[in-house]
């Protein structure tokens, strides 16, 4: 798998990460926690459709879905959803510069 380095994303890729972070936050403040059976099936929904339009950025799209579909754990009610989202982008983006 092809990691990803957060300060040299092309204005594609940060605009894609910048909305997946938007989304995520906007659910965890309104707490609506879809299932994972609900993730992985928009994740694979996702996949066609942007593989359809972003063909040339195929590796991007297929790395961001596994992420989702792979990675997805009910975050702990305790912390905020900043910090949830935090963890959820850290460990999507390999633990690499973060703790």
């Amino acid at each position: 798998m092809i990691l990803f380095d957060e300060n040299n994303l092309s204005p594609v890729r940060r605009r894609t990460l910048e909305r997946l972070t938007s989304a995520a936050l906007k659910l965890y403040q309104e707490q609506k926690f879809p299932s994972s059976e609900e993730i992985t099936r928009e994740a694979e929904y996702a996949k066609v459709t942007l593989k359809s339009y972003f063909s040339t950025h195929s590796e991007f799209v297929e790395y961001v879905v596994k992420q989702v579909i792979n990675s997805f754990d009910k975050p702990a009610m305790d912390n905020t959803a900043e910090e949830n989202v935090e963890k959820l982008l850290t460990w999507g983006f390999g633990g690499t510069g973060y703790a």
